[in-house]
């Protein structure tokens, strides 16, 4: 597999302090973003059956109002933001080139999006005695999104002692050339919070939020609605600071309740063949229970220690699908099974090491470096679903463990920095990701290697 992103964002905030209780901030943004992809489909070592071309464009521009302030009895902002999108993508999911058939036979699919979003948000906090606050909000967002799709067949390309004009030939299913969506979605998301501060080291919270992810079509397959995603959380938590904020410790417990759940999924066109086709479908309800402990402790002037702890309970509380290796099969019910990309805990540890230099480099002395730090890195995760189908060996990462390590010099203004870095030194193997492909998973997106490099970054 092969790939190249290119990502421009440039941003413009103006701030108008117009009086001592309030004040305008202006956010303009732009993103322009390209995808390249290219892989193998069938794994074979000669080109038979490929994904050669996978190319996203998006351009979006956003622009935000923030009107905020104080006074003795409340904190407020009010705001509005408005994004338009255009979202291109072209890909060829299927190609048998001449080497295989002899013409050349690939599949290609278009998808054209605009997306119009406007919302209006508000927030504020309100302080009460025995150092405790409340705080709320209030945020409706509008989304309407236009897509336009066409599928059909490239024949050609190949060389049968002649070289063959490759045509475009529409798919059977006329339904999908140029097919346009047209969609709305409306949302009104409120939360609301208590906080107590007992002392200037110790913050106590519990909040309750709702969020939302607006549906939609999608684009890697014909006529694949998606319905608006909704999110109902729960949230209470700790955050101190001890011995002089040298030690700094933090624990948060949490419970999201998800309705209809918005799943990526890949399915099997046919069975023992390796080919998918991509699928956006909802689940009725899912469940994550879970708690994160956080500890960064300054050991001494120069030694700094981090660790962390995320535990998690994942769940469908209410979903029937068809395996996606069997997708003529019956309906399962897949209520209690663990979700993708979920797994129940993972471990961080760190520790870095500072010592102060002085030394000038360039002739005049005009360049000093101050620091030179060695960072060393500890990732653990348990295993993790990729499918909720069968036993969590079937379509699943196993644990892994990832150990990095970094040496830096900055100069005194911290403007340049110059890091080695060897990552992944274990080099373990492992998939960001797996499609089902015959009796067994394609790990479609592996994990980086073992690497080592250099880097300088310049601030400006």
């Amino acid at each position: 597999m092969k790939g190249d992103a290119e990502n421009f964002q440039p941003t413009l905030n103006v701030v108008w302090d117009f009086s001592s209780w309030a004040s305008l901030k202006s956010v303009t943004g732009y993103q322009d973003h390209q995808l390249f992809q290219n892989y193998d489909v069938d794994g074979n070592a000669r080109d038979l059956v490929d994904f050669p071309h996978h190319r996203e464009w998006t351009h979006a521009v956003s622009q935000e109002f923030n009107l905020y302030g104080s006074t003795q009895w409340f904190t407020w902002l009010a705001g509005s933001l408005y994004m338009i999108e255009h979202y291109n993508e072209n890909f060829y999911p299927v190609s048998v080139p001449e080497e295989a058939g002899g013409v050349g036979l690939t599949i290609k699919q278009r998808a054209t999006e605009r997306v119009n979003s406007y919302s209006f948000f508000s927030d504020g906090t309100v302080p009460l005695p025995k150092n405790f606050k409340l705080f709320g909000g209030l945020r409706f967002t509008d989304d309407k999104k236009t897509m336009d799709q066409t599928f059909f067949l490239r024949a050609g390309g190949g060389n049968l002692g002649v070289p063959v004009i490759p045509i475009d030939i529409p798919l059977p299913n006329e339904s999908c050339h140029h097919l346009v969506h047209k969609d709305s979605f409306t949302n009104l998301s409120p939360r609301y919070g208590v906080q107590w501060e007992p002392n200037e080291r110790i913050n106590v919270y519990a909040k309750r939020s709702f969020g939302y992810n607006a549906g939609g079509e999608n684009a890697a397959n014909c006529a694949n609605p998606y319905k608006a995603e909704t999110l109902d959380t729960i949230e209470t938590g700790v955050k101190s600071r001890w011995f002089e904020g040298r030690l700094v410790a933090n624990i948060t417990l949490f419970r999201n309740e998800f309705k209809d759940f918005q799943i990526f999924k890949f399915v099997q066109q046919n069975p023992g063949i390796p080919l998918t086709s991509a699928l956006l479908i909802n689940a009725p309800r899912a469940e994550m229970l879970g708690g994160e402990f956080e500890f960064v402790a300054q050991a001494t002037e120069q030694l700094t220690l981090n660790a962390g702890l995320s535990l998690l309970h994942s769940e469908y509380v209410k979903f029937e699908d068809k395996d996606d290796r069997n997708p003529s099969g019956p309906f399962q019910d897949l209520s209690g099974r663990q979700l993708s990309n979920a797994p129940n805990h993972t471990v961080n540890l760190g520790a870095e090491y500072t010592w102060p230099i002085a030394a000038r480099w360039l002739g005049d002395g005009s360049f000093y470096l101050s620091t030179f730090r060695l960072r060393g890195e500890y990732y653990h995760t348990d295993y993790i679903v990729f499918r909720p189908f069968g036993h969590k060996d079937d379509g699943s990462q196993k644990n892994y463990s990832i150990v990095n390590f970094f040496a830096t010099v900055a100069s005194r203004d911290e403007k340049y920095e110059l890091r080695v870095f060897g990552k992944n030194l274990t080099d373990s193997q492992y998939s960001g990701f797996m499609a089902p492909g015959g009796t067994a998973s394609i790990g479609i997106a592996g994990g980086p290697p073992r690497t080592f490099g250099i880097e300088l970054t310049v601030g400006l």
